[in-house]
Parts: C-alpha cells; sequence; structure tokens
C-alpha cells in the first residue's frame, strides 16, 4: 500500500506527460491470479525458471524459491503485491483527483513546499480513502486464496498455509465438509473483527 501511495502521487504530479504509465502499472490487475500462480511457478523453477537460473548463477546449485521454507512466503508475498499494487495506485490516485487544486495553489503562495503539501494537506483529506483501502486490504488478505493454492497449494511444510488453502484442503480433497464449514465460519468472524477493530482504531487516532 505504500507503494502503491507513492506511485499514486507521482501519476498525479506527472499529470498528463505520462498517461501510458496509467494503463501499463494496471496492467497487473488485469491478469487471471490463476493464471500468474501458473506464471511464476514456472519463471521460480530450479531447472527452468528465470529466477531459478539467476539464483544458480549466484549459488553455484539449482535453487527453487517456492520449495524453499525460509523464502516461499516472501516470494508469493511479491507476487500479491506486484498483482495488487495497481489497483490501490488507482484508487489512491481517484483521491488524488479530486483535490481541488485551488488547494495546492494557496499553499504554494503561502510558502509551503512540495513534501509539506503531502504531509499536511493531500494526506489528511486522503484519511478516508487510506482507511477504506486498509479494510480491503486486510480483509483480502485474510480470504485470499487462488494465486497461494496455484504457486504452492500451502508448502512446503505448510510454510505458505492460509486458512482459506487449509479450508479447500479439509472440505474438498479430505472430504471433511463439517470440519471445513467450520474453518469457514471462522475465518468469517475472525474476518470481521479484525476489519472492525482496525476501522475503530483508526477513527479513534484520526479524532485524537
Amino acid at each position: 500500500m505504500p507503494i502503491a501511495l507513492v506511485l499514486a502521487y507521482l501519476l498525479d504530479w506527472a499529470n498528463s506527460r505520462f498517461k501510458f504509465l496509467k494503463s501499463v502499472y494496471f496492467l497487473p490487475l488485469l491478469m487471471s491470479s490463476v493464471a500468474l500462480g501458473f506464471l511464476f511457478k514456472q519463471l521460480f523453477d530450479s531447472n527452468y525458471g528465470l529466477a531459478g537460473a539467476l539464483m544458480k548463477i549466484f549459488t553455484d546449485s539449482p535453487f527453487n524459491l517456492l520449495a524453499n521454507e525460509k523464502t516461499a512466503i516472501w516470494a508469493v508475498i511479491g507476487v500479491i503485491s506486484w498483482q495488487f499494487i495497481p489497483f490501490y495506485m488507482i484508487y489512491y490516485f481517484a483521491g488524488l483527483t479530486s483535490i481541488s487544486p485551488e488547494l495546492f495553489e494557496a499553499a504554494v503562495i503561502d510558502g509551503a513546499k512540495h513534501h509539506q503539501y503531502i504531509f499536511r494537506i493531500s494526506l489528511p483529506i486522503l484519511s478516508d480513502t487510506i482507511k477504506a483501502a486498509t479494510i480491503m486490504c486486510i480483509v483480502g488478505s485474510l480470504k485470499y486464496f487462488d494465486l497461494i493454492y496455484v504457486m504452492t497449494e500451502g508448502g512446503p511444510s505448510g510454510t505458505t498455509e492460509l486458512m482459506a488453502t487449509y479450508m479447500y484442503k479439509n472440505a474438498f480433497t479430505q472430504m471433511k465438509m463439517g470440519y471445513g464449514s467450520t474453518i469457514a465460519a471462522a475465518m468469517f468472524i475472525i474476518i470481521t473483527t479484525i476489519s472492525l477493530f482496525t476501522f475503530k482504531m483508526m477513527n479513534m487516532k484520526e479524532e485524537n
């Protein structure tokens, strides 16, 4: 989300000079999560993947990021972040474009620097947008499933296991429908509780 916010500010600063960047940055989100999962699974393969070949140069031995317990979760996080940064970038950019240009002009006239305008004027105005984006990010992270299941199926040794993948395995692979339903209900309670807690904490911080 911080990367998305920085990119949104860069797009807002560039204005109409780099319109094509809006489309380029948004491309990862247009791709199917399952397709991305297969793509990066092959990319990280130690035998014929590009990332595996680069790792072989530095380690002198085949190395699969998805097969290592220490690197698998970070590889998955990197791919998911790469996919969803464009969504939050456009979301923030929409919030920035709604800010009146007159505010920036008034700040410049009063002697404010660009960074002062960002931290003292535009970010406070974007607080509701950031709050909504944070809730969406948390909820999306807690219920995420498809890309991780395609890339690792929760492995190796459960290091990338999520509640959603655990529920799927129990309900549809091991046919433990009752247990799977219990996990789904627990996910709903956890997601709701964390979302409400986050929303309340952000409101309290804003009031203070």
